[in-house]
């Protein structure tokens, strides 16, 4: 499978520490499915726990030492060595960077940074993987924000999106967005900077958006917005119980959903950002075939894992899906 992947030429990634690329084309989704990167940010808080080292799980201080950048580095490598076929940045967090004056500079050789640490990771491991850059939403993850409007979001995303086309990626993945306006904004914006993008919406246990709307109606008003510009959709750090009831909200949608990778927890969001635990599977060889399974009944073209997964549960994953194991079964977690 991987070979089917990697088929289609990737883009060269120079050894070079010059990352002012020109952009070329854009990603193209794999026919068959991709394991995706599990999250940076639980792994590095298990080594920040084992190993006393405070701070490594915060982005930004990829600037504050070799010992964060090396941090980062051994997750990329683990994620590799896991098998994973979508490589994606620890840069979802940046973002608080772009609220703050004159800290742009400083958002931007974060971003380099980490970019070029996934591409290191690359070449020290063999593996060409597609590459993803993860930017978060403009306000909170969790807490839908009613006043900002589409054309404020695409002004917010804008800065990424820009960012995105400078580094030369496959595809802009824009993760734990909670509105439609906020995709419409992120569609808006990417489209302006002719940049690949990907749109993940946060799902609650209804499976619906954590503002209430529908996953389908938000996908039809992106796509309507934007000329059905972004290259496809996807629900992340959500209650895996909550991912098949918003893909059959979405099954008339013609492909337009193409990952999944919800939570370790099926806990409340915000219960579990504030509770500052780290919750794993449960069940991890059986979540592995269940991901595969809704991959295969629904066309899913990328699986993986948000909050609490790491790069073992992620390689349980790809074998699940290079050995063909599937399992209808709903997986245990610490509330189902």
């Amino acid at each position: 499978m991987l070979t089917e992947l990697i088929s289609q030429q990737l883009h060269p990634r120079p050894q070079s520490r010059d990352f002012y690329y020109l952009y070329s084309s854009p990603m193209k989704i794999p026919e068959t499915p991709a394991t995706l990167f599990g999250p940076y940010g639980s792994r590095l808080k298990e080594m920040e726990e084992t190993h006393g080292q405070n701070g490594i799980s915060n982005p930004a201080a990829i600037l504050n030492g070799r010992v964060f950048r090396e941090a980062v580095h051994h997750v990329a490598r683990e994620h590799l060595s896991a098998g994973t076929e979508v490589g994606m940045t620890h840069t979802f967090g940046l973002r608080s960077l772009l609220h703050a004056p004159g800290e742009l500079p400083t958002y931007r050789e974060a971003l380099r940074t980490h970019s070029r640490i996934l591409r290191d990771a690359m070449i020290e491991t063999g593996r060409k993987v597609k590459e993803v850059l993860s930017f978060g939403p403009a306000k909170d993850c969790y807490r839908p924000d009613p006043k900002f409007t589409p054309q404020e979001f695409a002004d917010f995303h804008g800065a990424q999106a820009a960012e995105a086309r400078i580094l030369n990626v496959d595809a802009a993945w824009f993760e734990t967005v909670n509105t439609a306006s906020e995709g419409v904004g992120i569609a808006l914006a990417a489209k302006k900077y002719k940049v690949p993008a990907i749109i993940s919406f946060v799902l609650n246990r209804e499976g619906k958006l954590l503002s209430g709307e529908s996953a389908g109606d938000a996908i039809r008003e992106v796509d309507a917005a934007s000329g059905r510009y972004p290259l496809g959709y996807s629900f992340n750090c959500c209650p895996v119980e909550a991912l098949e009831t918003a893909l059959k909200d979405c099954k008339r949608l013609n492909g337009r959903i193409i990952g999944v990778y919800p939570n370790a927890s099926s806990r409340n969001q915000i219960e579990l950002e504030t509770s500052n635990e780290s919750v794993g599977l449960k069940e991890p060889l059986q979540n592995a075939r269940y991901l595969n399974y809704l991959a295969k009944k629904w066309g899913l073209k990328i699986v993986g894992g948000c909050c609490g997964y790491n790069h073992r549960d992620v390689a349980l994953i790809t074998a699940a899906v290079q050995q063909d194991l599937h399992d209808i079964r709903l997986p245990q977690t610490d509330l189902v």
